[in-house]
């Protein structure tokens, strides 16, 4: 194989792992985040309602007294998941966005590596040298890739931990509370 060939061949090869990270948009972590802000908000306004309601006695005030416990705990329940919801969707943007800009940078170094020894690339010495950037190159965006995967297999853990069940329609209480 030719010097130009495996110089087109690690070229690609980097090229096809820097397009495995996008450019991604707006996560949807501050919506998730916002929405978790407003279902605690929710929360304290039902817990307002029972502590005003702890005066009087009475079926209402009971049943008032239930309804509002089981809801203010189903609230915050929630509003903690999508809060943590939007911080792993905040996380994996961030991810994937280092990832592009880490491949981009050993995408420009390995450029830079060809550009600087292609001149002694006739010679034993020059192509041996050529040859062992490139290979550091080709390890440097396999590391980067590496670390992506356990980033985001960390973040796949971490969002199929979030509960969001229904409560229970009998008893007002949510399956995965103790």
């Amino acid at each position: 194989m030719s010097i130009d060939a495996v110089v087109s061949w690690v070229g690609e090869l980097l090229t096809r792992a820097h397009t495995l990270f996008g450019d991604p948009p707006a996560s949807g972590g501050p919506a998730a985040t916002e929405a978790g802000a407003h279902l605690a908000g929710a929360c304290r306004h039902v817990q307002t309602g029972h502590q005003q309601m702890t005066g009087v006695s009475g079926r209402l005030a009971g049943g008032h007294g239930l309804f509002t416990r089981a809801a203010a705990a189903e609230l915050s329940d929630l509003a903690g998941s999508d809060e943590q919801l939007g911080q792993r969707l905040e996380q994996a943007a961030g991810t994937d966005r280092r990832g592009r800009a880490a491949t981009a940078a050993v995408l420009d170094a390995a450029s830079a590596d060809v550009a600087a020894l292609a001149p002694l690339a006739d010679t034993p010495a020059g192509q041996h040298a050529l040859l062992s950037a490139l290979r550091a190159r080709v390890a440097q965006q396999q590391g980067i890739v590496e670390d992506a995967q356990a980033r985001a297999a960390a973040a796949a853990a971490a969002l199929r931990a979030l509960t969001y069940q229904p409560a229970n329609p009998t008893t007002g209480a949510s399956p995965h509370r103790r």
